[in-house]
């Protein structure tokens, strides 16, 4: 994952430097908070980016023209964040492109049917809830435990001790810092 801040990559990592990775044919997860806070994706960091490797982009797009510009940018995949979607519509956005949408999603209790219904409508889920938060609640486990059966569910982690954990779950992959990717390589597998 490369998280974008104040219009710079938040890596020890430069973007000429990130064009010489390999990521074994993996997705690079792009993490913009201008996008997701200001309302101002770093469409030209994307391009940069999308010229050396295939791009996933959670930007918070509000609309479908900040949609548009993301996927024109590069994005394989786009991440939508429901709570910053006005009028959330996916039949419009299936209308729009085939690009993959994946919905970032806070698991709890009183939405796990609502996480279900969700989960029916993209092509996958991302979640930004900590393994030590999900432990702590059972049926939040339970149930993504269900929803990984049946979707692609992407989880991001900071501690390599959870790999495992995560794996138990179900989940498809994990999202993981660049700057940890050689920690993760060293203690087992991740996305």
């Amino acid at each position: 994952m490369i998280h974008i801040k104040k219009h710079r990559i938040v890596s020890s990592l430069t973007v000429e430097q990130l064009k010489d990775i390999q990521f074994g044919g993996k997705k690079t997860y792009v993490l913009d908070d201008d996008g997701i806070l200001k309302d101002k994706p770093n469409v030209s960091l994307y391009q940069q980016m999308a010229r050396y490797h295939e791009i996933w982009v959670d930007a918070g797009p509000r609309n479908l023209g900040d949609l548009v510009d993301i996927i024109i940018a590069g994005a394989n995949i786009v991440v939508i964040r429901i709570d910053r979607w006005l009028d959330f519509n996916i039949d419009e956005i299936r209308e729009l492109t085939d690009t993959p949408v994946y919905l970032m999603v806070k698991p709890t209790e009183e939405d796990r049917y609502e996480m279900k219904n969700l989960a029916s409508l993209a092509d996958g889920l991302v979640l930004f809830t900590s393994f030590e938060d999900i432990r702590k609640n059972f049926v939040i486990e339970g149930v993504l435990r269900d929803l990984s059966k049946d979707n692609k569910v992407y989880a991001y982690e900071d501690k390599p001790e959870y790999i495992r954990s995560w794996e138990s779950i179900g989940v498809k992959g994990l999202l993981v810092n660049i700057d940890n990717l050689k920690e993760f390589r060293e203690y087992g597998s991740c996305s």
